[in-house]
């Protein structure tokens, strides 16, 4: 996980993928909270990872490059 996190970071830098707007990541960021608390799982667990989850939501920037 640590590589792909690594080739996301240096693609970002490098100028090949554009992060969201700050609205849009906040938005992303309470969506996650309001699931979490809906299914009963603490906050203090947010960055508690699902390998698959994160492959599949990265992929498709990775398949361009």
């Amino acid at each position: 996980m640590l590589e792909y996190q690594s080739k996301w970071v240096a693609l970002t830098l490098a100028g090949k993928i554009l992060l969201p707007s700050k609205e849009e990541m906040l938005a992303d960021v309470y969506k996650q909270y309001r699931e979490m608390d809906e299914n009963g799982i603490p906050r203090r667990h947010t960055h508690s990872l699902n390998y698959r989850v994160f492959i599949s939501y990265y992929s498709c920037y990775y398949m361009n490059f």
